[in-house]
């Protein structure tokens, strides 16, 4: 399998955890998504190396004298045929498990969640309605949205698993979209919302006329949401800047 591994490089975004529990991420080198802001198919293909199982097991030898915990991302990981093996290397040795995945295969993450190899599962929506999803995602309605909102449904019955829930804001459709968001999974017990501004280097801000939120006028628009949905008080992570992805301190807890 191809890996990008990049140790204690992730902040955890739960408020429990901080800088000091850094994650490593481990991006998977195949996605079946190709979404309009993503620069996943950009990245240098040098930086996702081969790793043979027994090159894996050496490998967290060495990660685990510096953190227990991993972020498995992407690409997308649920692709990957030896997923399971890997978390399973990880549990044994009591790590903690973050999975981030696009939500399309419902039935690798049920298989995951049944064995109890994630603690942490995020899911990135890629619209609030079924037609953006296509639209962003540019693949059919079945993979980007029938099947996340079934990984959603899915993951609600695992009451030990933490999910988070992704979306992507650009300032042509930031007004009043938090409400919407809310209200697609607002029925998803165990979950929580995480706003995600346009971030320059992980997504691509001038590709398709995108542009990234003011961040004053975001952080406006999840203070004035909090205060008339106070049931989303401490469920909702506001991640304004890319220092966020590995700045515990960055992170703006609501």
């Amino acid at each position: 399998m191809k890996y990008e591994i990049i140790p204690c490089h992730y902040a955890p975004k739960r408020r429990d955890l901080t800088n000091e529990n850094l994650s490593h991420s481990i991006f998977y080198g195949h996605c079946n998504f190709n979404c309009i802001f993503c620069n996943f198919r950009a990245r240098p293909k040098l930086s996702h190396m081969h790793y043979d199982n027994k090159d894996f097991d050496t490998l967290l030898d060495e990660l685990f004298k510096h953190s227990k915990n991993f972020k498995f991302t992407g690409g997308e990981p649920t692709l990957n045929p030896e997923l399971i093996r890997h978390l399973t290397k990880i549990k044994d040795r009591g790590g903690i498990i973050y999975l981030d995945s696009n939500g399309s295969n419902p039935n690798v993450i049920e298989d995951l969640l049944k064995i109890g190899l994630v603690n942490v599962l995020g899911i990135s929506l890629k619209g609030v309605t079924k037609e953006e999803s296509v639209q962003v995602s540019r693949r059919n309605s079945t993979l980007s949205w029938d099947n996340v909102f079934k990984t959603l449904r899915t993951a609600g019955n695992y009451t030990k698993v933490h999910t988070i829930v992704t979306l992507v804001f650009t300032k042509a459709n930031y007004k009043g979209r938090i409400n919407i968001f809310a209200d697609l999974i607002k029925d998803i017990p165990n979950v929580q919302l995480k706003v995600n501004n346009l971030l320059g280097n992980n997504h691509k801000p001038n590709t398709y006329e995108l542009i990234r939120v003011q961040s004053e006028d975001l952080v406006d628009e999840v203070e004035n949401f909090i205060a008339k949905n106070i049931e989303w008080k401490d469920r909702l992570i506001l991640i304004n800047t890319l220092g966020a992805v590995n700045d515990y301190s960055k992170i703006q807890f609501y």
